[in-house]
């Protein structure tokens, strides 16, 4: 799968093991990897500019940084 096919998947559409999601629920909660519908959405709203690329440009060069402490040639 190209990565420009991954654009033709809906982004609310996340199949889901409710048992093995069930485990994690008490350490987890109700965030937004273990909600669905109306929550999902209202979570997810409140999430997304903290991903926006203009606020994530300023953390590149930590980024690299942290990159090149964790690649130890």
């Amino acid at each position: 799968m190209a990565p420009d096919d991954l654009s033709l998947l809906p982004a609310t559409i996340v199949p889901r093991d409710t048992f093995f999601y069930s485990f994690l629920r008490p350490w987890l909660g109700d965030g937004l990897l273990l909600t669905a519908g109306d929550k999902w959405s209202h979570h997810r709203r409140l999430l997304t500019p903290a991903f926006h690329f203009e606020i994530l440009k300023s953390y590149v060069k930590i980024f690299n940084k942290s990159a090149d402490i964790m690649h130890v040639s």
